[in-house]
């Protein structure tokens, strides 16, 4: 069932979110990576982590949004009954993750509530959290918020109205080959890409290919966790979905997790260094123009991509 869910059997010490809580290396399921990874050593207390959660977010944001104003954004994570949702989990590294899209994509956004400091144990123990933000100009933008329940991630966003001066609309570059701060990143894949409404595959796989200097980079590093962080909007802002890079799976891999609920999905540990390849496997529900939203980390900085693509 571990391996069906799409995480990893090792023997490792048994922890929840980080925390040890035995010093006698196991055989166990483990789940997630870095700070939030946990590893359970018993049917029943992994079964609990799958329970399923139907948590939703109440907004407080301000009725005026302005550019060049710093705000917060204030939001409460709720279970079905109104009340603070408990077990939230640290997923790649962060308890909240938080999207901010402009509806040009040409402010991009991500953020967390403890970028500048820990977090009260008080606003976890209520499930309530605050973003210092400055939108940069007036326009549409997209707030996401992404955060899990156990083993189950959610993601909820908005659209909002700023008040300012928009910026002139650019056309974004349809190539599938650009260059990201002297970064040459080649997006891979299928040219033609179904929907599932139209008969498209349950997943779409398109892969990253990073080159600097006219060289392969080989000495990638984890991003959050993660080989690369993927934001996904669709053109209008009516969908949107927060997903993570994978390496490629070597021939044994792939076979072992073909039978997998969430195949090619797989959690597993990552190499201290990785690169030029990252995959992301994909669902589109409809067709559309998306806009994709890449990020991977080399030598300590971040950079972001940003690639078009239709889905028919």
């Amino acid at each position: 069932r571990c391996e069906r869910e799409g995480h990893f059997w090792i023997q490792s010490v048994p922890q929840y979110m980080g925390v040890v809580t035995s010093p006698i290396a196991r055989a166990g399921c483990s789940v997630g990576t870095g700070r939030g990874m946990s590893h359970f050593v018993t049917r029943s207390s992994y079964e609990a982590f799958l329970k399923p959660a139907f948590p939703s977010i109440d907004w407080e944001l301000p009725k005026t949004l302005i550019a060049g104003t710093p705000t917060t954004l204030r939001f409460r994570i709720v279970n079905e009954e109104g009340e603070p949702q408990e077990d939230l989990t640290i997923e790649h590294d962060r308890l909240i993750h938080t999207i901010v899209v402009r509806s040009d994509f040409g402010s991009f956004a991500h953020v967390h509530p403890d970028d500048a400091k820990p977090l009260a144990t008080a606003d976890v123990e209520q499930a309530s959290f605050s973003i210092p933000y400055t939108f940069p100009t007036g326009g549409r933008y997209l707030i996401a918020v992404d955060y899990a329940v156990r083993a189950k991630h959610f993601s909820e966003f908005l659209v909002v109205e700023v008040l300012g001066e928009a910026p002139t609309l650019q056309e974004i570059p349809r190539e599938r080959q650009q260059v990201f701060d002297g970064y040459n990143v080649t997006l891979e894949g299928p040219q033609i890409i179904k929907a599932k409404a139209n008969g498209g595959m349950a997943l779409t796989t398109l892969t990253y290919r990073i080159e600097k200097d006219g060289k392969p980079v080989t000495d990638l590093h984890e991003y959050l966790g993660a080989p690369m962080h993927i934001a996904i909007s669709s053109a209008d802002l009516r969908d949107f979905s927060h997903v993570h890079g994978e390496l490629p799976l070597n021939p044994l891999e792939r076979l072992r997790h073909t039978h997998a609920r969430n195949a090619p999905h797989v959690h597993k540990a990552l190499p201290v260094q990785f690169g030029p390849a990252i995959e992301a496997h994909l669902t589109f529900e409809k067709p559309g123009e998306y806009i994709l939203f890449g990020e991977f980390m080399h030598e300590g900085k971040v950079i972001v991509t940003r690639f078009s693509i239709t889905v028919e």
